[in-house]
């Protein structure tokens, strides 16, 4: 198999698991990722900020930043986040990276002023 029909197939895949994603409620998405069931292809971050309020994924969200998991996942739920928020001025790799707390401190700053009305 060469890049290209890697690419295809990765992307075809992706498709599908966007698509089974597409139809669990906001719920589930939620404990999917609240039990580490995160897929295989990245879909359900952007589920997540598609679908779920932003009081529930919010939270959830700053915990995959804060948690040990792998880079993609916390680079995904980053770029999530971010984008719930509207946040243009971070980017999903620096909150992704080691050396993150202070960035991830800021974003979660933001995400409670929204959540709080201010």
């Amino acid at each position: 198999m060469n890049y290209s029909e890697f690419q295809q197939q990765y992307e075809h895949d992706a498709d599908k698991e966007a698509a089974s994603l597409g139809r669990l409620a906001p719920s589930e998405l939620v404990e999917r990722v609240r039990t580490g069931h995160h897929g295989q292809h990245f879909q359900i971050w952007r589920a997540i900020a598609q679908r779920v309020p932003l009081a529930s994924a919010g939270p959830l969200l700053i915990d995959v930043l804060r948690s040990d998991a792998e880079y993609l996942t916390r680079y995904h739920a980053a770029a999530a986040l971010l984008g719930m928020l509207k946040i243009s001025d971070i980017k999903a790799v620096d909150l992704a990276v080691a050396g993150r707390e202070q960035r991830i401190d800021a974003v979660e700053a933001t995400l409670r002023r929204r959540l709080s009305g201010g």
